[in-house]
This record gives structure tokens, sequence and C-alpha cells, in this order.
């Protein structure tokens, strides 16, 4: 069988079109969970996904690391690739939860210019496989829920809604019909973090209006009438 052939494409249920340049309102990008329990001893565990769109994994609230930015770009109409991960140092006996968190990437983002997922919902496939037995598929089992992440884009960066309560879980949707179903293993090497820089920069904007830049220290601020947020850097 080809990877991940017994596997469904899996999408949250407000998850439809990308808007062009600006969030819609309502919409947030998703994340997928499932909780999976084993009460044997672990000696071997692989976690094999795509999405359509760029996808992100964690087993038990920790990153998988290895591959970003996954499943790359393909020319979608084409194939999908899959990454196949090593979760063994991850789990544990008992219960075991994988999330996925998704965003537009070169699916639906501004970069691929609307070819691909314009009008097409996000989705993931996976399967977890632990001692040769597959224990867990994308299925009508696993959850979604809505993220602080309202808009996700490699061109337009990136609106986070600190206010919004993620909480609340959802039943996910099937889509078998989605005809993406030609998936091969990724054969080019991954993206990896070879380096990660301390912030210490912030630029304050209020609406589309720049406000200035700060280093190293907070400032005073105020806040004034109509969301406005002014903020006195020292300088």
């Amino acid at each position: 069988l080809a990877p991940l052939a017994e596997a469904e494409w899996i999408t949250g249920s407000t998850y439809a079109a990308m808007p062009r340049h600006k969030m819609a309102e309502g919409v947030a990008l998703p994340i997928f969970r499932k909780v999976i329990t084993y009460d044997e001893s672990i000696e071997q565990a692989t976690l094999t996904a795509t999405a359509l769109g760029v996808y992100d994994i964690t087993v038990n609230g920790v990153h998988v690391e290895g591959h970003e930015l996954k499943p790359g770009w393909t020319d979608y109409r084409k194939e999908v690739t899959c990454q196949t991960m090593d979760i063994a140092p991850l789990l544990r006996k008992g219960e075991n939860e994988i999330c996925a968190q998704l965003s537009y990437g070169w699916w639906a983002g501004e970069i691929s210019r609307g070819v691909y997922g314009r009008h097409t919902p996000l989705a993931l496939k996976a399967e977890v496989v632990i001692n040769g037995q597959c224990v867990a598929r994308t299925d009508d089992t696993w959850q979604c829920r809505e993220t602080a992440v309202r808009f996700s884009n490699i061109y337009d960066g990136e609106v986070l809604d600190l206010t919004a309560n993620c909480e609340k879980e959802y039943a996910v949707r099937l889509q078998p019909q989605m005809g993406y179903d030609r998936v091969v293993e990724r054969l080019s090497l991954p993206v990896r973090v070879k380096h990660t820089l301390k912030v210490c920069t912030t630029v304050l904007c209020a609406g589309y209006g720049f406000i200035g830049i700060h280093t190293d220290k907070l400032p005073t601020v105020l806040f004034l009438d109509e969301g406005i947020v002014v903020a006195d850097l020292g300088r």
C-alpha cells in the first residue's frame, strides 16, 4: 500500500477557504488532537503524516523535531509528500496526546497565488505505529479545536487573538473525496532549525500605523481612545 493509504483526510468544521490577504471573521487555524493509550513497553514508535497546508506535531506537549515547514512544497495536483518521525522517546505507558497544528503554507497562502487550496480547507492525514502495530489513524475519532492563530502566511506573517477561547473541541470532518490521494515519502532533505535568535526588538503598531521600535527594556505604555496604544520608548 502507498503511505497513509488507510488514513482519512480530516478537516475542522469551520476552517474553509483561505482569506485573501486578511483573516476572515470567525475563522481560526486548527489543531487536531488524538489521545492514544498503550500499556506495554515501547521499543519503536513512528508517526507518519502529511497535510494540505503546513503542519507541526507535538507529542505529550513536546515539539517533534527534525522536520520544519512540513510537508514542504510540491505540486499538490500531482502528489503530496509525507514524513515519518521517530516519536518513541516522547511516548510513555498509558495515555499519550498527539496534536497537529495546521497553517496555510504553500497550500493556500499568498505564496501559491491561489493555484491550489484557495477554496479548499486545511486537511491532515496521519498514522501512528508502535512496535510494528498501527494504533491510530486519522478518522472521525480525532478532535479539533481552534487556536489563537487567526492567520498565518509565509509572506504576510501571523495574526494572534490572545482573547480567543481555545478550549472547546469539535468533531472533525472526513473528506474522502478530496482528490489528493497520491501520497509519497519525501525524498528531499528536511528543513531543520540550525540556530535560534533571541528576541530583543519589538515593533509596536496600532492598527496599520507604525509607532516605534523598542529594545531590551519594556516601555511605558499609554492606552488612548479607539484602541490606539502609544509607547514611551525613552529615546
